[in-house]
């Protein structure tokens, strides 16, 4: 199921992050310092306008994604991963689609995020819910350089139905 994150799975998101884009993508500490400043960041916060989601598989975390205000129009999207045990069984799509639901729900008029050409599958999903790249830039981070992308949703209150049912424990 997806559910809010508890206090408890500050730790998981974290450690989640560092163990996958270091063993998938090489990733350096760097970015798990950058991973840890959001995760407390939103943490410190606690603002209603915010969330963090975890796939919660027979009580087990299995991913992550989150929002952030950008600005009061403008929701941020990241913290966005599943586990490698745990892809193909759609949690990902159920994952940014509660996060979209949530953006519309708290009256956000659009959903940007910030990802890198690496990410095929994240990629994929962001293009196939609707989200355009607006920007590109080569940029060295994670101990590379990566080929970073601005993806943008625009949301409106009369746009296609982004709502999937959440769903039931497993």
């Amino acid at each position: 199921m997806i559910r809010s994150y508890y206090a408890a799975d500050v730790t998981y998101v974290i450690e989640a992050h560092r163990k996958i884009y270091k063993e998938e993508y090489g990733y350096d500490e760097s970015f798990v310092a950058f991973i840890t400043q959001n995760v407390t960041s939103l943490e410190k916060r606690n603002h209603h306008r915010e969330n963090v989601w975890i796939v919660d598989e027979h009580g087990q975390q299995r991913g992550s994604i989150a929002i952030q205000e950008a600005s009061e129009t403008i929701a941020k999207l990241g913290l966005f991963l599943v586990d490698p045990e745990a892809r193909g069984k759609g949690y990902a799509e159920q994952l940014l689609q509660t996060a979209i639901r949530f953006c519309i729900d708290k009256g956000y008029e659009q959903i940007d995020l910030i990802t890198n050409a690496k990410l095929l599958a994240a990629r994929k999903l962001y293009r196939k819910n609707g989200f355009t790249v607006i920007s590109s830039w080569s940029e060295e981070k994670s101990g590379q350089v990566l080929e970073e992308e601005q993806w943008r949703l625009e949301l409106s209150p009369t746009a296609p139905d982004h709502s999937l049912p959440l769903q039931q424990p497993l």
